[in-house]
């Protein structure tokens, strides 16, 4: 489905900053895969290159068999129908003057090629919200009137208007309650099962991600130091910084890697 090659992101100076160097990453199709990292560590420049936000300073990357490496004009257009960005904080993504059954007409409409008041439009926007459990009732109140959990359900309705193959997902439940999280990552797991969805999952919470995710990479100071299966990675971890990781992970019970964090010496990027 989605294919990085040697990608590198260089943000202008003085000095210029690589946040992204040279990374392999791989998305399958209908699999979800998960990518970890501390803030910082260049996951949400490798999402933004990938969606044309940023530009790519070398490398590739293949959607399908095209190549939409820094896409332009209608390939642009086109990549941005097969693959949608849904953001940490909905709020920020939604208009505040608009009610939310509009902001999902609104969507609609460009993916329709409808107007917003067409009943084609009103009826695609009715089928998105009912997908992701909003109910129709609430499509009249505006964003600071429903929870975060609603909001990001909108958000993730807006994403699915163009019917994406692939759906990149950063940091979507960290604003999130626990109870509130698992009811977002279990809809996100029945919509890849409905509409066969590939997604790439971003977030520094190991819980999440060893829930979701198919595939794993643990990216560090702009470098991918494990790709594994997801399980094998939590299993049995590599890295020493993949160590340090999951040793933060708060549990009940015992952590079997939080005895190492004093005696793991984290090797440099790609050690």
């Amino acid at each position: 489905m989605l294919d990085v090659r040697g990608l590198v992101v260089t943000y202008p100076g003085p000095p210029p900053f690589t946040a992204v160097d040279g990374v392999d990453l791989r998305v399958e199709a209908s699999a979800t895969t998960g990518l970890v990292g501390e803030s910082g560590s260049g996951k949400s420049s490798i999402v933004r290159c990938i969606i044309g936000l940023s530009r790519a300073s070398a490398g590739r990357i293949t959607l399908g068999d095209e190549d939409v490496t820094n896409a332009r004009g209608r390939t642009l257009a086109s990549l941005r129908r097969q693959v949608q960005l849904v953001f940490q904080d909905p709020y920020a993504s939604l208009n505040p003057r608009m009610e939310i059954g509009q902001a999902v007409q609104e969507a609609a409409s460009v993916a329709e090629g409808c107007r917003m008041s067409s009943p084609r439009c009103r009826a695609a926007a009715h089928e998105l919200l009912d997908l992701v459990g909003v109910p129709e009732a609430l499509a009249q109140r505006y964003p600071h009137q429903l929870s975060g959990g609603q909001l990001q359900r909108i958000a993730i309705a807006r994403a699915l208007a163009t019917r994406p193959r692939l759906l990149l997902l950063d940091e979507v439940t960290a604003s999130l309650d626990v109870s509130v999280q698992a009811l977002i990552l279990n809809l996100l797991r029945r919509l890849q099962r409905e509409l066969d969805l590939s997604m790439l999952y971003i977030s520094h919470d190991l819980s999440v991600v060893r829930y979701l995710s198919d595939h794993l990479y643990v990216m560090r100071k702009g470098r991918i130091v494990e790709q594994a299966p997801a399980q094998a990675v939590f299993d049995a971890p590599r890295h020493a910084y993949t160590q340090e990781l999951l040793g933060a992970v708060p549990t009940l019970g015992g952590n079997r890697w939080r005895g190492r964090r004093a005696t793991v010496a984290v090797p440099p990027p790609g050690g």
